[in-house]
């Protein structure tokens, strides 16, 4: 029998088992998510007198076992496959497996049969060479300290959880058969035991492979390829110091579910330590190894610019960081030392790094002297030097070079692939150009292309539908997005009571269920939305109309809730201010170019008239005017918010008679991604939540001005990096009678 014939067998092991017509007669069907194995096909009919069919039933599970062990020979036969999109030359990096042992709850079967729950397979590399500081056993090494402990407390139900752990096969302390027994029971006893409480399947193998260069690339591509090959669903690539501070399996299968086509791309989590521009931490669906012919990571790169690789490879619209999963990389982690020792550890780091200033500026002062000598005898020196200070491994500029190419190739194959196996899906948004952008997504789970607007909630007039207890105005969103008949939806939040005082008698419009600490979630149909006639202000309200339904609702209210284009005056009073930051100047707009002014430095004793604005600093030297082609002068013209932190925090400030106004807070950079996260517009978050990152994106709310000011804030170091436009337009006749 052929290996190619046995291989095709083996793959149909991975659909799902179907039982026999005549068989269903007499037996339940399985539930939703209750995966079916042999064994349970075997036991199912165990309990008839039918003894042709277990005859039958023993043949197949015989010849099973027979093709199983053929595979093996046939496996082991194999040549190490290399992808076609890489160089031969990268074939140095391949490694091998060498010896492999897990957990007592480590799956029979390594690919899920059925309707069984989703597999999330959590790829690292570990090493215990990182003991330090005299801890011994478990105690010294990350992965027992740091990333299994915090996982015990963050995975969720609906999912299966395998760690795959790729060591470098030598390892003293992995690779040492008399610790295997200690490694499988440590993990039952402070992982799999609490999670087998909770009904979660988590099981834990070690991977001990060859790695003659002791590399972090090759660990991961390893550990990823084993999970795909025993079936996971989905790679989670972290490290072995990475602590989970948030649980994430539901937001990571929500966001790939959310992309077209669906589970393409990679996304992960926010981790603050290291450089947040790229994703430090990796989430794909196995499709990802798909289309890369099984390597999670290009060959070539074996420890520098993986990261940068897979941020890029997907394009701006497949790629996003979850801004509501959270990662900790512990870089103290190793040893779990205590703070005592961290602190003496810390002075012996100053002591060591004066000794070393010292011996620079000797070295330095030796080489000038030197060099003016040698010039004077016409004498030539020639150094070279490649070290990188504070990191583990050289950069490889060989890698930095190939990066590009990598990246390309890569998303060529990424459309190759999708044009293959997708080619009648009906994307909106195309899978674009290797992309230096990284975007940021919140409430995955609760996804929806409805555009909403803060501060506005729209009566119901008893004809709305109502839903209690819905979490927030995302999830509010969601229900009108994934409802067919819903045109449009008002959220309300139990815990912002904040409403004009004319409107305070909609008491219909809030709930009664004073226990909820949700909120009340209202859906319009087209019936309804055609009642609506009056809004109200609520600080943390929400409203949204779908796409395409907007004549379902009266001229008034869809004027508040359609997003407004900035350039149109016809959508905006004759008094509407407008104000464009930058360096340079927009026709029919106002210009702010970074200059301080009373009315944000000293606002209790500003006396400046309506509409006066300014910085509470100078930020002349970070205005910018990009002229980029295809983006518009009010697009190209921006103010970075402090990027080298000479101001402490940034506040940008307008002089306003008391009311309420609708407020447009313009996001654009043509040349690096905007990052809106941590804005606030008077004390409020500047974002609505569906986007908090781009290239062009904007916020609408309606504010109410109470103190005399409207106040705009962030600093770019904090993740709000620049602001474009605002435009403020009095809506106070809007909300009274």
């Amino acid at each position: 029998m052929s290996c190619s014939y046995l291989l095709a067998v083996c793959a149909l092991l991975t659909v799902p088992t179907i039982l026999p017509e005549t068989t269903a007669q007499h037996h339940a069907a399985p539930s939703v998510g209750q995966g079916v194995s042999l064994n349970d096909f075997h036991d199912s009919h165990r309990s008839t007198n039918s003894t042709a069919a277990q005859q039958q039933i023993l043949e197949l599970e015989h010849r099973v076992r027979q093709m199983q062990l053929e595979l093996d020979t046939c496996q082991a036969r194999l040549p190490s496959r290399t992808p076609s999109y890489v160089s031969p030359t990268s074939a140095k990096n391949a490694t091998h497996l060498v010896h492999s042992f897990a957990s007592a709850s480590w799956p029979s079967h390594g690919r899920r049969l059925g309707n069984a729950e989703p597999v999330i397979g959590i790829c690292l590399g570990s090493t215990s060479k990182s003991k330090k500081h005299s801890a011994s056993g478990f105690g010294g090494i990350p992965l027992f300290t740091v990333l299994l402990p915090s996982l015990a407390k963050t995975i969720e139900k609906g999912f299966s959880f395998r760690v795959y752990v790729g060591v470098d096969s030598g390892d003293k302390f992995f690779d040492d058969s008399s610790n295997e027994e200690a490694i499988t029971k440590w993990f039952e006893k402070h992982v799999a035991s609490a999670a087998t409480k909770q009904g979660i399947k988590v099981g834990l193998k070690v991977l001990i492979f060859s790695n003659p260069n002791h590399k972090p690339g090759p660990a991961f591509n390893h550990a990823c390829k084993t999970a795909y090959e025993e079936g996971a669903d989905f790679m989670y690539r972290v490290n072995d110091d990475s602590q989970f501070m948030t649980p994430f399996a539901k937001n990571f299968v929500a966001e790939l579910g959310n992309r077209c086509p669906q589970n393409i791309g990679v996304t992960g989590p926010t981790c603050h330590e290291g450089n947040t521009h790229i994703l430090t931490h990796d989430f794909t669906h196995r499709h990802h190894m798909e289309i890369f012919q099984e390597q999670y990571y290009p060959i070539e790169l074996t420890d520098w610019w993986l990261d940068d690789w897979v941020t890029h490879v997907y394009g701006a619209e497949h790629t996003s960081r979850v801004l509501d999963v959270v990662v900790k990389h512990r870089l103290d982690a190793a040893g779990n030392m205590p703070s005592s020792t961290l602190h003496r550890s810390l002075q012996h780091i100053v002591v060591v790094v004066v000794v070393v200033v010292v011996v620079v500026v000797v070295v330095v002062v030796v080489v000038v002297v030197v060099v003016v000598v040698s010039s004077m005898f016409s004498f030539n020196l020639l150094f070279a030097c490649n070290f990188v200070a504070g990191t583990r491994y050289q950069v490889n500029h060989n890698a930095k070079k190939a990066l590009g190419k990598l990246q390309q190739d890569g998303n060529d194959a990424i459309r190759a692939f999708i044009a293959n196996n997708f080619s009648k899906a009906d994307c909106t948004v195309e899978l674009g150009p290797v992309s230096n952008e990284l975007r940021v997504s919140t409430a995955p789970q609760f996804f929806s292309r409805i555009p909403g607007v803060r501060g506005i909630i729209v009566q119901a007039n008893g004809s709305a539908s109502s839903t209690s207890g819905v979490e927030d105005e995302f999830q509010c969103s969601h229900i009108c997005h994934m409802d067919a008949n819903c045109d449009g939806y008002t959220w309300i939040g139990d815990d912002t009571p904040i409403m004009i005082n004319a409107f305070k008698s909609l008491v219909r419009l809030v709930t009664n269920d004073k226990t909820s600490n949700a909120g009340q979630c209202f859906l319009f149909d087209a019936e309804a939305a055609a009642k609506t006639r009056r809004v109200a202000y609520h600080a943390k309200g929400m409203s949204g109309i779908k796409s395409g339904r907007q004549s379902s609702f009266p001229p008034r209210i869809r004027a508040l809730l359609v997003p407004t284009d900035p350039t149109q005056k016809a959508d905006l009073s004759s008094s509407a201010i407008r104000v464009s930051f930058g360096g340079g100047k927009v026709d029919g707009w106002q210009t702010d170019s970074g200059q301080t002014n009373n009315v944000a430095k000293n606002p209790a004793t500003d006396q400046s008239a309506h509409g006066t604005f300014g910085w509470n600093c100078d930020l002349h030297e970070d205005v910018r005017s990009r002229n980029v082609p295809g983006y518009s002068p009010l697009k190209n013209n921006l103010q970075i918010l402090s990027r080298h932190d000479k101001c402490s925090s940034p506040r940008w400030s307008i002089k306003l008679r008391n009311g309420v106004y609708r407020v447009i807070v313009g996001y654009a950079d043509p040349k690096e991604t905007v990052v809106a996260e941590h804005c606030r517009l008077n004390d409020y978050h500047a974002t609505d939540g569906s986007a908090v990152s781009g290239r062009d994106f904007q916020f609408h709310s309606f504010q109410q001005v109470q103190t005399g000011f409207l106040n705009f804030e962030g600093k770019y170091s904090k993740r709000c990096t620049s602001i474009a436009y605002i435009i403020i337009d009095d809506a106070t006749h809007y909300f009274s009678e």
